[in-house]
């Protein structure tokens, strides 16, 4: 693992050996030579409109981060913001609290957590719609789709063992809508980790990391809306964070 992913990491971010890139982005998935290990590699663009073009942190607000409408269709009740401060009410992104807060790492726990959104369906036709503004539709300059996700391991909604999925759904400015699923680029709503002593579960915002390229037909340069549709299972319950399009 060391071998891997430490001297790559300083050959890559200190040398600027691009061979090194797609590891690093998380988009070729883990290395051979680290089998069998299971690694997940986050990567975040810097924060520029030339590498990414932030559009949804789920803070709950009803408009996104490029000022367009956030419609969500058929969400219980519960699609509430969670994380963030430490002293929310709604810190526990968890259906069911937990007694250990390692299971939790991205929250607050004292300082500023990371904001998400638990998303929980029991039907079909559960969606998250957020409108694209003209002034930002051109993402031709981009090369993913992203964001972070993570299944609620406390939720009975979920099948133990059993992955989730999410379909990433594109509109254009001539109405044509083309979606890709998750789980044919991304592991990240995998039923997390567990053994009978020494492994518990944990909530982790995971990558999902969608290449534009997939979206066959779609006219790129004018898109209108990113959405997300929870329609692979007839139910379930993921949380989600940091939408985006980025290099």
């Amino acid at each position: 693992m060391g071998s891997a992913y430490i001297g790559s990491f300083f050959r890559y971010y200190l040398g600027g050996e691009q061979g090194f890139a797609s590891l690093w982005h998380g988009d070729s998935g883990a290395p051979a030579s680290v089998a069998p290990a299971k690694v997940l590699v986050t990567y975040e663009a810097p924060s520029t409109q030339k590498r990414r073009l932030d559009i949804n942190r789920f803070t709950g607000s009803f408009f996104d981060y490029l000022g367009g409408a956030v419609k969500m269709t058929g969400l219980t009740s519960d699609a509430f913001p969670c994380g963030g401060s430490d002293s929310s009410i709604f810190a526990s992104c968890l259906q069911v609290q937990q007694d250990n807060s390692l299971r939790e790492p991205e929250r607050g726990w004292g300082f500023l957590g990371v904001y998400a959104l638990p998303v929980s369906w029991t039907k079909r036709g559960v969606s998250i719609s957020n409108g694209i503004p003209v002034a930002y539709g051109d993402m031709r300059r981009f090369r993913t789709v992203e964001l972070r996700a993570g299944l609620d391991f406390s939720s009975k909604l979920n099948a133990v063992g059993k992955p989730q999925d999410v379909r990433i759904i594109l509109t254009d400015a001539h109405g044509k809508s083309v979606s890709v699923l998750a789980r044919s680029f991304s592991h990240a709503l995998d039923y997390p980790l567990t053994a009978p002593e020494d492994v518990v579960p944990h909530l982790l915002f995971n990558p999902i990391r969608v290449p534009l390229s997939a979206f066959h037909g779609i006219d790129l340069s004018r898109i209108r809306s990113v959405g997300l549709g929870f329609d692979t299972a007839l139910q379930g319950r993921i949380v989600l964070t940091d939408l985006a399009v980025s290099d």
